[in-house]
């Protein structure tokens, strides 16, 4: 009962633009769920809080807690087979790459971009490849560039 009050909440929250707000109450969705976070019984509602801490975070620009959060669902849900689940951690490493975009560590951005790339599995959204494959271009000749105007 407590847990789908706080995820009413953070739905609430994030329909009001409120991300930070909506990301705590997710959290609290998730610290108040006592069972097991990645079981074939766990409620939808609650996998998608755990995805959903880390948007919520991303989108508030609140990238250290935004990227705890997805390394966080990326080790819990790497090995489920559901097909949206895959597409969600997929999305999650895009983020994680974006971030260190963001962050200016180009070195780990490409290699996160890198390992989506090579991920070729059936469940991978095009999209996410395609911009994938634009961030890690853009990296690579950015990185490039500022060697070429270094010498």
């Amino acid at each position: 009962m407590l847990p789908e009050l706080y995820h009413d909440l953070a739905k609430l929250h994030e329909e009001k633009g409120n991300f930070v707000e909506a990301g705590n109450a997710y959290e609290k969705t998730i610290s108040s769920f006592n069972y097991p976070l990645n079981n074939n019984e766990t409620p939808e509602y609650i996998i998608n809080s755990n995805f959903l801490i880390g948007e919520m975070h991303y989108k508030a620009q609140n990238f250290e807690k935004a990227l705890s959060a997805y390394n966080r669902v990326i080790s819990l849900y790497s090995e489920n087979k559901k097909k949206d689940i895959i597409e969600n951690v997929f999305w999650s490493h895009f983020h994680v790459g974006v971030i260190y975009k963001k962050q200016e560590e180009f070195n780990k951005a490409l290699k996160k971009f890198k390992e989506l790339l090579e991920d070729n599995g059936e469940e991978i959204p095009q999209l996410g490849k395609k911009l994938a494959s634009e961030n890690y271009r853009e990296i690579s000749n950015r990185l490039d560039y500022s060697g070429y105007t270094k010498d």
